[in-house]
């Protein structure tokens, strides 16, 4: 009989014996549950959303006797995990008793018992045992016997609709999940995928905003929360992932990734510079470049080139530089690298005074005349490369005069690799370098050899503050 037939064998029945009160809500009642499925062995309805509505599975008998009256059988869930189990209707039966191969055990409805409770009964065990069995009842007020006969009652058809159509556990009464089980491990989720999904699961179900450390499976407790999850939202309640529930959690989870600050837009700023205005009131061209006041190194303009301020010109130059960096100018007659000087020199290696600004300060404004001037100390660089095999000695002497760097019988050691030496000198002095082998005067030697005796060719030149190369190979 079905829960709609129920409701209108009970209206008959009570129609003059209760309060027309209970009469009216009976019938709200009935009138709002929904069919959602219905075999010949059972109507599955239900109250409410899908997400909270509450169901009844109503057992139908293939044969009863006195059919209208006949005890009726029907499982109704409470929430997630706990059930009636409504034998009969108490106002019209009483003596309800369970018969199975010859053998009656007496039965009666339970309330709101766990599933586990409601498997180990023996009313369900003979449910699911797929056997005959009969329910008989004796009714009320001496109007006899009532029966009906069930048979072929499939358990796990119960559980799919109730999976189906209500936010019940009907996991628990299925008797094999291993397929499910199959299913999950075939979707390989990945370890990092899945903390998002068990952090998507503590966040919905336990309010925890803190991510999970990574595992490689679900625990009890993440299959737990994820049978609730389903259930909250209105999906078949599982304890084992699918492939949309999987990446209905994994967004969720993703979006509890706290998001970066947003930044605001940098500006970029506005190239900072010092001005420089240079006037050249000597008698011949100028040449100057800009060095940082600091390493000394080259700023403006790169290492191959130069500035020239013509007699009499003006050169205005505005340099580009960092915040607090210092700017200094280095100039000289174009015409003599060891002649009047200004600022830094030629080179940007001497001192001076008013010569430099830190990067964004005042405009600078400097006439070059004689007067102003300086002359360099006489300098001369060699940057010499010992590309041999061996450790060398080298050193330097003067074609003018008897001297020699570090001195007339004294010389450098030579390592492997580029050995700079810079050498204060007379103007215009030739001076020559001489290598050889250490420890061994007499043997190979390079250059003008010890103390220049050996005829060379690119090995000498003047003292006039420049900078020369030599490589020097087996």
């Amino acid at each position: 009989m079905s829960g709609q037939d129920q409701c209108a064998m009970t209206r008959r029945w009570i129609s003059g014996a209760v309060s027309a009160l209970f009469a009216i809500a009976l019938s709200v009642q009935c009138a709002a549950a929904e069919v959602l499925f219905k075999n010949d062995r059972f109507e599955l309805s239900g109250l409410g959303s899908r997400s909270s509505r509450s169901c009844t599975v109503s057992l139908a008998p293939t044969v009863a006797f006195n059919a209208d009256l006949a005890p009726t059988l029907r499982l109704v869930t409470r929430g997630l995990d706990r059930v009636d189990l409504v034998v009969g209707e108490a106002r019209l039966h009483a003596e309800i008793q369970l018969v199975q191969n010859n053998v009656r055990r007496p039965v009666s409805t339970r309330e709101n018992i766990p599933v586990a409770e409601l498997k180990n009964s023996e009313l369900w065990k003979s449910i699911g045992s797929q056997k005959v069995f009969f329910l008989t009842a004796r009714l009320t007020e001496d109007r006899g016997h009532a029966s009906g006969r069930y048979e072929r009652v499939n358990v796990e058809d119960i559980a799919e609709k109730l999976e189906q159509f209500c936010p019940f556990d009907a996991e628990s009464l299925m008797a094999d999940v291993s397929g499910r089980e199959r299913f999950e491990r075939f979707l390989s989720i990945s370890q990092s995928d899945l903390t998002y999904v068990r952090w998507a699961l503590q966040s919905a179900v336990a309010g925890s905003s803190s991510k999970p450390d990574s595992r490689a499976s679900l625990s009890e407790a993440d299959r737990d929360n994820l049978r609730k999850y389903t259930a909250r939202n209105g999906l078949p309640v599982s304890r084992f992932l699918t492939a949309a529930t999987a990446r209905k959690l994994k967004e969720e989870g993703l979006a509890l990734e706290p998001k970066p600050e947003a930044k605001a837009p940098e500006v970029p700023e506005e190239p900072r510079r010092v001005d420089f205005a240079l006037i050249n009131s000597v008698d011949e061209p100028i040449q100057i470049a800009f060095y940082d006041g600091d390493t000394r190194a080259r700023v403006d303009p790169e290492e191959s080139k130069i500035y020239r301020i013509d007699k009499g010109a003006t050169g205005n130059y505005g340099v580009t530089c960092t915040p607090g960096q210092l700017i200094c100018y280095g100039a000289s007659v174009k015409s003599d690298p060891i002649g009047a000087s200004w600022g830094t020199g030629r080179a940007g290696k001497d001192s001076c005074t008013n010569c430099c600004r830190r990067c964004g300060g005042a405009p600078v404004r400097q006439t070059f005349d004689l007067a102003s001037s300086y002359t360099p100390t006489p300098t001369i660089t060699w940057n010499i490369e010992n590309a041999t095999s061996r450790t060398l000695s080298v050193a330097f002497y003067s074609q003018t005069r008897h001297w020699g760097w570090p001195n007339w019988d004294k010389n450098w050691t030579m390592n492997k690799g580029n050995n700079s030496h810079t050498l204060n000198c007379i103007k215009n002095e030739k001076i020559c370098y001489g290598a050889w082998v250490l420890g061994q005067a007499k043997g190979p030697h390079w250059g003008a050899g010890m103390y220049a005796k050996e005829a060379c060719k690119g090995c000498c030149t003047s003292c006039d503050g420049g900078t020369y190369t030599a490589r020097l190979v087996d």
